[in-house]
């Protein structure tokens, strides 16, 4: 199978940041505290936590320079990645490696893969691989926000710059740091795939995309039981038995609303929940199309109808569409890979 360049690590579960005082190796103490701010009203203001990893960032007097100054020298981590030139259109993978040395050109073993999403100028997500990350250093105005994870993660999000304490906004990012050790790989990786509730070809032709619906009456029928209940497989990375199957979707009358189908997933033998790559704004990356007719060509799946955010790790989805005799069932899924 061929996977995307795109890949994240093992997913771990991380814990909020505490204060914390960090030496530089050759530089003054650099002195961090939880965000904490007074407003113009005499209102202490404190930072939110992120929306994933729930980390409430130190604001830190910061001495900005290249990856290896900001993580090694000014943190103490072996490499860093450093994302200069940010504004609201930065978004994608960026890779490489820096040491405290200076040098950016490291062999391949020590590059860490960071790819940014959802980024509006002050808030953003991240992932990396194949290295876990012990922080995000995200600087704005003249401090930074230090974002710590222990132990290391490879995503979070929510994270935003340091607020103004002179109008209670946030500054804009300037660049963003990502810090990690050489033992924080864990050995597994993801790669990035489009997938499907298997059924009957969009195209009929031969020509145009992979994507398949299911036709409900037929695939209730299957099993020689006519009961409502429709079990088919998840394929990812192609139809025609090229793709591999991830896991299942079951679709079955809703006991909770009349007119209405449930539309279960379960993704397994590793499969998760990655993000929709081609949608920065909403990331929806469970859609669902119903049909009374047998649909034709390519489908646009942007504009199907039922849709929701499951978050990046999670293996199980229910989702609510109204009783019809087709089904158009996409799913933005990453699975297991060899780590590169």
């Amino acid at each position: 199978m061929t996977y995307s360049n795109k890949v994240i690590a093992r997913l771990c579960l991380g814990v909020a940041a505490s204060a914390f005082l960090v030496s530089g190796q050759s530089q003054a103490q650099i002195t961090c505290d939880p965000v904490q701010y007074v407003d113009r009203d005499g209102n202490d203001v404190i930072g939110p936590k992120t929306t994933t990893q729930m980390v409430i960032p130190n604001r830190c007097t910061w001495k900005s320079g290249d990856a290896g100054q900001e993580c090694v020298l000014n943190l103490g981590y072996d490499f860093g990645v450093k994302i200069d030139g940010w504004d609201r259109g930065t978004s994608g993978m960026f890779s490489g490696a820096c040491d405290d040395k200076g040098s950016c050109d490291l062999a391949n073993e020590f590059n860490n893969n960071i790819t940014i999403t959802n980024n509006d100028g002050t808030f953003f997500d991240w992932s990396s691989s194949p290295f876990d990350l012990g922080a995000v250093v995200v600087k704005g105005g003249t401090d930074a926000n230090v974002f710590t994870y222990d132990p290391a993660v490879n995503y979070d999000t929510g994270l935003y710059s340091p607020i103004n304490a002179k109008n209670g906004k946030m500054f804009g990012v300037s660049h963003a740091t990502f810090c990690w050790n050489k033992q924080d790989n864990p050995g597994e990786c993801y790669g990035e795939e489009t997938a499907w509730a298997v059924g009957n070809d969009y195209n009929t032709n031969g020509k145009g995309s992979w994507a398949m619906y299911v036709d409900y009456a037929a695939c209730d029928a299957r099993d020689g039981v006519v009961d409502g209940t429709c079990t088919t497989d998840i394929r990812a990375g192609g139809g025609d038995g090229v793709g591999t199957n991830v896991g299942v979707a079951v679709i079955s009358p809703s006991a909770t609303m009349a007119g209405y189908v449930e539309i279960s997933i379960t993704l397994e033998d590793g499969a998760i929940f990655y993000y929709d790559l081609g949608d920065d704004v909403n990331d929806e990356n469970l859609k669902v199309q119903d049909y009374a007719n047998p649909p034709k060509g390519n489908p646009k799946i942007g504009r199907f109808k039922y849709k929701d955010s499951l978050p990046v790790g999670s293996t199980d989805a229910t989702i609510l569409a109204p009783v019809n005799n087709y089904y158009g069932i996409h799913l933005d899924v990453a699975v297991l890979t060899d780590c590169e």
